[in-house]
């Protein structure tokens, strides 16, 4: 009796000691077969990978890898051409079996980039999806369901994209893709517009949109811009003039913080900030660039400003400039001299229709006088541009993040599938001011500019420190040795760009060993805590080169 239960005593434990084990040896095999699949992944072998995470739910269900499994066969499908269907409803079962995985947020975004190229590719039904995410609370999926919309050319995205502005990761893509909409939404009016606007309406509820949007069904909050500034009347003050032109060369969210600033005061030290910083030359007492804006103001007012009296009514009042409608201070000419410039060469090409060619830019264009090109109708592209930019030319633009497909902008590939759509983005729609201060001088190139580290004792006293090449300046013969003569200019900016510091000097260098030697100057100055720029301007007093050099550096009370 008592070896009998010995006996089964043994047996207990080994029974014991099986089941202990056979998890341990399956959960090895699972990890095995996991990682064998996950291996497929990396080596792109899709169908391969689905079948073996698929052998992996089917002999283990309930494993710690399920919701891996179902991810990674969704993530499979989406890599194959001809299973994007397949792909987004793979990723909502795994959204649908397992809500409090990890991988649901990858799965919603993958699923917001599916629904943008199943919509693309016609199937228009998987449009509501996007428009379900931007209604959600989570900023970054509605982002980007936001800029999948925009790139499909669709209205829907603007109010959420213009709360995208000010964001560190999407908000220059969100101002280039409001941009594109902005120049669709110009465009005369067509059924396939009309029916975007019917959508745009009908989706609009429930999305949270900016109480300060000024976007509206037809035009942009920059048509609105523009159409609050035409006068009926001739005469227009040096301040109108300036607004309307700066118009033309800020982007639509800067123009509008500085038209809404309560004062005139408030204004002026807005565009003081702006020119200064923008200055070319800050180390010295002119403003080249601020100077040129006005000059181009002042020129297109006296050159492009003709008024035009058409024999018919039929043409829309905001575009032409007619005597006693709402007209403009200068037609797109004006515009166009406003934003580049001189054009190197101008002539005449048909009934009030000009060439206007920039060299420089590599760019030329077609435009009317008499009509600002407010709806896209009076500057169109050159024969130069044409070949330049057409489908098989340069790829480079400035909207090199997006893929607009809209009815009439579209980008595929780092191309634009239109010149006009390229056109318009990167030269005739666009804002800007493109000046190019040319110092006349041969560039000092090779200094190296760094800040001393402050000691507890010191706080406050700034030293820089700059080596330079001796023969970056004319070296002088002088018995066995050289000498070089100098000009050094540095000044401070702060935060609200004002000059906190300035020095001026001319050194003169001399026994100088070699064309080798190299200078090793100390620039030292005092200043409380805050952030500044500090800018340097170095003047060969023998010989034409300069050099201009900028740092930004921040001083700390501890």
């Amino acid at each position: 009796m008592v070896s009998r239960l010995k006996l089964s005593g043994q047996s207990l434990l080994l029974l014991l000691l099986f089941i202990t084990t056979l998890p341990a040896q399956d959960e090895i095999e699972i990890r095995t077969l996991y990682q064998k699949a996950k291996m497929r992944c990396v080596s792109q072998e899709w169908g391969s990978a689905i079948n073996l995470f698929k052998d992996l739910l089917k002999k283990y269900p309930q494993s710690k890898y399920e919701d891996d499994a179902y991810f990674w066969i969704a993530y499979c499908l989406e890599k194959e051409p001809d299973h994007k269907t397949e792909a987004f409803v793979a990723f909502a079962d795994l959204i649908s079996k397992y809500p409090q995985s990890p991988y649901v947020d990858d799965a919603i975004g993958f699923q917001i980039d599916l629904a943008e190229n199943l919509v693309l590719s016609g199937k228009d039904k998987y449009r509501p999806f996007l428009y379900d995410q931007l209604k959600k609370e989570m900023s970054d999926m509605q982002y980007r369901a936001a800029i999948a919309l925009g790139r499909l050319g669709d209205p829907a995205a603007l109010p959420v994209l213009e709360k995208m502005f000010n964001n560190e990761d999407y908000g220059k893509l969100a101002r280039d893709l409001t941009t594109l909409l902005q120049i669709n939404r110009m465009s005369v009016n067509t059924p396939r517009q009309a029916e975007e606007d019917a959508r745009f309406r009908e989706n609009k509820v429930g999305i949270e949109e900016n109480t300060n949007s000024n976007f509206l069904w037809f035009g942009s909050q920059r048509y609105e811009q523009y159409r609050s500034m035409l006068k009926k009347e001739g005469k227009w003050t040096e301040k109108e003039l300036t607004d309307f032109a700066l118009w033309h060369i800020l982007p639509t969210d800067a123009f509008e913080n500085y038209s809404n600033l309560p004062s005139a005061g408030e204004k002026k030290e807005w565009l003081r900030k702006y020119w200064k910083k923008n200055d070319p030359t800050p180390t010295s007492p002119e403003n080249e660039r601020e100077e040129e804006f006005h000059r181009r103001v002042k020129y297109a007012r006296e050159n492009f400003s003709d008024l035009w009296e058409p024999s018919e009514f039929k043409y829309m009042p905001d575009q032409f400039l007619r005597p006693d409608w709402p007209h403009a201070p200068w037609d797109a000419r004006g515009e166009l001299y406003i934003k580049y410039g001189a054009p190197d060469a101008r002539s005449s090409q048909a009934w009030h229709t000009e060439m206007w060619i920039y060299y420089r830019y590599g760019v030329d264009f077609l435009v009317n006088a008499y009509m600002t090109n407010i709806y896209g109708k009076a500057i169109y592209a050159g024969e130069m541009s044409t070949r330049r930019y057409n489908l098989y030319g340069r790829a480079e633009n400035v909207f090199d993040q997006t893929n607009p497909t809209s009815s009439s902008t579209q980008y595929f590939f780092g191309r634009w599938n239109s010149l006009d759509s390229f056109m318009q983005a990167n030269f005739i729609f666009r804002n800007e001011m493109r000046y190019e201060h040319d110092y006349k001088a041969h560039p000092i190139k090779h200094l190296k500019l760094s800040l001393k580290k402050q000691s507890s004792a010191e706080r406050g006293t700034i030293v820089y420190e700059y080596t330079i090449p001796a023969r970056e300046f004319k070296m002088l013969d002088q018995a066995d040795m050289y000498r070089i003569k100098f000009r050094e200019v540095f000044c401070v900016l702060d935060e609200e760009f004002r000059e906190v510091a300035r020095h001026d000097i001319v050194r003169n260098i001399d026994n100088i060993p070699d064309t080798k030697f190299v200078l090793d100057e100390n620039i030292s100055f005092h200043l409380p805590a805050g952030k500044y720029t500090f800018y340097l301007r170095l003047e060969d007093q023998n010989e034409n080169n300069l050099g201009v050099f900028s740092q930004q550096f921040e001083v700390t009370e501890k």
